[in-house]
Parts: C-alpha cells; sequence; structure tokens
C-alpha cells in the first residue's frame, strides 16, 4: 500500500506577481504622500523665514519715518528720492529742536542698504548734510521691488482738500514735490533667506504707508495739505 502525498498546496506565480504589484503601489503611495509633506513642511519653513526678516526691517523704516518730522511744516522727504531710493531727514531725542540725519535707503543688488549722513550745518528748515556717510548698513538681504501690480517700491503723494491724491508725485522728485510728499507709500518683496525646496510662491510681499502730519487735513478743496501740519 502506498503512503499519501503530502499536501504540497501553495500560492501561485500569478498570485506573487499580483500581490508583489498591490505592495508596490501601496509602497509608491506612501512614499508620495511623504514627499509631499516634506515639500510642504519645507515651503511653510522657506516663508516663515521671509516673513520673520521682512516684518522687523519693515517696522523699522516705519519707525523712522514717522520721527521725521522735525518741524512744523517742514518737508521731511528730500529731493532726489525714486521709486527705488528713499531720501528722508528723521531726527531723536529730548531736545526741542533736534539735530537731523539724513538716511538714505537704496534697492541694488538683492539688498536693501541704508547710508546715514550726519548734518554739518545749518538750521530748521534748511539743513546742509556731510558727502560722507558716517555709517552704512545692510537692512535686508534677498530683497526686491514688488511685482508691478503691488505698486513700486517707494511712492509719494501730495494731498488737498482732506484727501490724498491718487497719482504718484513724479519721480525723481524735485525739491517743489518733497516739499508736497505728505504720505509715503513702501512695498519690499523678500525671498527665504535659502531655498529648499522650489516654491515660486516663497517670496513674501509687505506693504506700509505713513502720513507727515501732527493735525487733520483740512477740507478745504483748494487748499493743499503739506507735510508736517
Amino acid at each position: 500500500m502506498m503512503p499519501a502525498l503530502k499536501d504540497e498546496g501553495g500560492y501561485s506565480l500569478i498570485e506573487l506577481v499580483v500581490a508583489a504589484s498591490a505592495g508596490a503601489i501601496v509602497l509608491m503611495g506612501f512614499f508620495a504622500m511623504f514627499d509631499l509633506s516634506v515639500k510642504n513642511s519645507a515651503q511653510v519653513t522657506q516663508r516663515v523665514d521671509a516673513n520673520a526678516r521682512a516684518k522687523p526691517a519693515l517696522q523699522q523704516l516705519m519707525n523712522d519715518l514717522h520721527s521725521a518730522c522735525t518741524g512744523p511744516n517742514i518737508a521731511p522727504i528730500l529731493a532726489g528720492s525714486t521709486a527705488t531710493e528713499l531720501r528722508f531727514q528723521t531726527a531723536t531725542g529730548t531736545a526741542v529742536s533736534p539735530t537731523p540725519e539724513k538716511h538714505v535707503l537704496t534697492f541694488q543688488g538683492g539688498n536693501l542698504t541704508e547710508r546715514i549722513y550726519p548734518a554739518t550745518g545749518g538750521s530748521n528748515p534748511i539743513w546742509t548734510y556731510s558727502a560722507s556717510p558716517s555709517s552704512t548698513r545692510t537692512v535686508l538681504q534677498d530683497v526686491s521691488v514688488p511685482d508691478a501690480a503691488d505698486g513700486p517700491a517707494f511712492s509719494y503723494h501730495g494731498a488737498q482738500g482732506g484727501v490724498f491724491q491718487a497719482a504718484a508725485l513724479p519721480v525723481p522728485l524735485s525739491a517743489a514735490d518733497a516739499a508736497r510728499a505728505v504720505q509715503v507709500k513702501v512695498g519690499i518683496q523678500v525671498a527665504p533667506s535659502y531655498q529648499g525646496v522650489d516654491d515660486p510662491n516663497a517670496a513674501v510681499t509687505l506693504t506700509d504707508a505713513v502720513v507727515f502730519r501732527f493735525s487733520p487735513f483740512s477740507e478745504d478743496p483748494t487748499k493743499v495739505n503739506g507735510p508736517c501740519a
């Protein structure tokens, strides 16, 4: 009598191929999700980095501009200011008439730089400044002017009858137009300090504006509302 044969049942080759294919699909989906998660995290980190550098720099500029009225009816914005270079005088201190400094902010080569020129003579409303800066510093790196839709880096506006003029004053500012500039709009576009992943939306655009006034505008439609009045 012959012994009974053992059961040799198992998976066929086709079943193994199907199982392996299904496993590969699951793994591919997992790695795709993992890769997307890593990219999203890197994009958030880049945008946070750009914001963290841009906001303090813009706030410091706004603080300097808010201190730019050195006396009643004295224009803080200086002639020669352009859409990429802002020239203004500002003063801080406890004196009744503190001596101002001339600040020049310039977009150049991916940087926003600031040069400060000390006053060498004069008095309100006319001061003379040194031809050489007493200090130069890089305010921001990886910075550029905003896209056209967000406006220029610096624009200057007059006001009449209690209303800001929508059209910016032509640049470079003449002495007459600088004396009318009662509002300055500022815009900067800051890229992350590092580019871990390709993200066309990583750059952050910030805008702000400052008005040079001590008192409310006159609503007389014939009256020009000048700065620091």
